[in-house]
């Protein structure tokens, strides 16, 4: 079952992410390319640095491995960084929106950066022959999307995506400074489809496409969804803009001379969100990173993908399961 997988961020969120992927490596995928923003790309590079060293059992082991050295590195923390509940996760807020990293963190402190040197396979990462990879940033001087490739994959690439500015100094690479991918791709779709070796394309979702009750009326609810509607715009646009395109190429589009339109009017999408698992958590819970808290969403993500699976799992190789068409603006 070769599938590309697009994954997208959303802080502790991702652990869903988790385990929508262990249930999919369980029933037979094949990762046929993976495209990964933020905690989506620490999903992505797991699972091909995994797969590259040992298939499904190596991906399921080192996805695993990434999400419980996270619960772990938690616990010995001081606060601010520490946040095992709501409560712990709210304060830390409050402190990144009174002072900047540079001031409550001088020295540029990332839990993450000994974690991902020591869990993650990158030798068998950077292997020859291995599905496309790719993992968003956002240069900070303008604002362009930055996709590392495989080649290019380091810890500091992965620092780079998952860099929130409130909370993290900017990462430099190569002379130029880069914050969080979703600024600039919440994940990038485009790269998968020019590259990947199969039709298939798999969206998993984590923040809300539709949120109901807008307008928000409290100050923590704007502000959320403010962020959510600043991490999901492009994506939108690149849906959209996939839509308007398979739209135009039809049917005989699949034998156009251009390679693009062939690969779009013959790309099979699929998409897969959190939903009512995700749905009522509180705003801060993003930033939860207890091995409880983790432990849920992988349980539920691994529920919903089963659900899934039981739906759809027929198309893959076939037929979209979800028309590209819905995200079109009315």
């Amino acid at each position: 079952m070769p599938l590309a997988l697009a994954l997208q961020g959303g802080g502790s969120h991702g652990a869903f992410t988790w385990g929508v992927l262990d249930c999919l490596l369980k029933a037979g995928l094949q990762p046929a390319g993976l495209s990964g923003t933020s905690a989506g790309a620490l999903n992505a590079v797991a699972l091909a640095a995994g797969w590259a060293a040992d298939g499904e059992k190596g991906a399921r082991g080192a996805l695993r491995a990434l999400w419980e050295g996270i619960g772990q590195i938690n616990a010995p923390l001081q606060p601010p960084w520490r946040s095992d509940g709501s409560l712990q996760g709210q304060a830390l807020k409050a402190v990144t929106q009174m002072v900047s990293p540079y001031q409550f963190n001088p020295a540029g402190f990332n839990p993450l950066r000994q974690l991902l040197g020591q869990c993650l396979d990158w030798e068998a990462l950077r292997a020859k022959g291995q599905p496309p990879v790719f993992i968003a940033a956002t240069e900070v001087a303008t604002g362009r999307l930055r996709l590392f490739q495989r080649h290019e994959l380091s810890v500091d690439a992965l620092l780079a995506s998952t860099c929130i500015p409130t909370l993290f100094q900017a990462i430099e690479i190569d002379g130029r400074f880069y914050w969080d991918g979703g600024f600039a791709a919440n994940p990038a779709l485009l790269p998968l489809i020019k590259t990947a070796p199969s039709s298939d394309l798999m969206l998993v979702q984590l923040l809300p496409e539709y949120s109901p009750g807008m307008p928000p009326r409290r100050v923590e609810g704007i502000l959320q969804r403010s962020r959510e509607l600043g991490f999901s715009a492009h994506l939108l646009n690149e849906l959209q803009w996939l839509a308007l395109m398979q739209s135009d190429a039809g049917w005989l589009g699949r034998w156009s001379p251009s390679r693009l339109r062939r690969r779009v009017a013959r790309l099979r999408f699929h998409h897969l969100d959190g939903g009512a698992a995700l749905t009522g958590q509180s705003a801060a819970s993003p930033l939860n990173t207890d091995s409880l808290s983790l432990d849920v969403l992988h349980d539920a993500g691994q529920a919903t993908a089963r659900d899934w699976l039981a739906r759809h799992a027929g198309a893959i190789g076939r037929r979209s399961s979800r028309a590209l068409s819905d995200f079109n603006a009315e």
